[in-house]
């Protein structure tokens, strides 16, 4: 009688049952830690890739409250599901054009509260307690038609942050007021109004407008509140403290 294995007592025998069984892997230790292969880590970043991240930047709201929003807010033509973990919401688009369009459009309001959406990198993971890089949109008029490229348009964004993509009008210039650009900025960005090109013997000036920008504070050095509003901040003095401070000691 052939010897069984725990692993044989779990296996189904319907063909259409989702395969959730484990492969035994051989670790590898250096100095008493396990170290785990490359191949692995990169078959995880790819498999994640294609998931999208949203989370607030203040306190979280329900559940169903961010569904439903969400729903109504993206209006995407395939069903999308999501999945949670603490603070982060997970979203899985069947339609990839759902998923480009959700994560091009950005940030959104939900009952009032900013909702930042992602594609899923390792750094939103390391840095899901602590929001100080937000992508946003720039809008850049008077762009030369010679910059009207991909490089162009890419090397003109890259001036005031982090390129990420721009919008499909300015990708099939079918609006040629302005490119709308997507940039990734940090909580310390000093959002310039106009950029300054030489190109070659010519200058030219750039004119950039930001639709809405993020509420940042430079003490905790993170988006989500201003540095006006934040908890950190050192107490100001009242009216009678300053009186009482200016009133001379007599000394005997």
């Amino acid at each position: 009688m052939a010897k069984q294995v725990w692993s044989d007592l779990f296996k189904s025998s319907n063909s259409s049952y989702l395969d959730t069984s484990l492969e035994p892997l051989k670790p590898v230790f250096v100095d008493g830690v396990a170290e785990v292969p490359q191949d692995i880590i990169n078959e995880g970043i790819e498999e994640w890739g294609e998931v999208v991240v949203g989370f607030f930047v203040d306190r979280r709201l329900p559940f169903k409250v961010v569904k439903e929003s969400l729903t109504k807010i993206w209006k995407v033509k395939g069903a999308f599901s999501i999945t949670t973990d603490k603070e982060l919401y997970y979203f899985n688009f069947h339609d990839e054009e759902d998923r480009k369009s959700v994560t091009e459009q950005g940030p959104v309001f939900i009952a009032g509260r900013l909702f930042v959406v992602r594609r899923w990198t390792e750094e939103v993971e390391r840095l899901r307690d602590r929001v100080n890089t937000m992508p946003m949109w720039a809008n850049l008029y008077n762009l030369p038609k010679t910059l009207w490229t991909k490089k162009g348009i890419s090397f003109v964004a890259s001036v005031i942050g982090f390129p990420l993509f721009s919008d499909a009008m300015t990708f099939k210039k079918e609006r040629l007021e302005y490119a709308r650009v997507c940039i990734e900025v940090s909580c310390d960005q000093q959002f310039e109004s106009t950029i300054q090109l030489k190109m070659g013997e010519e200058y030219a000036l750039i004119k950039v407008d930001y639709p809405w920008k993020p509420p940042a504070c430079t003490i905790c050095q993170c988006f989500g509140h201003k540095t006006t509003k934040c908890a950190k901040a050192p107490a100001k003095e009242d009216g009678l403290g300053m009186e009482l401070a200016m009133v001379p000691i007599a000394v005997e």
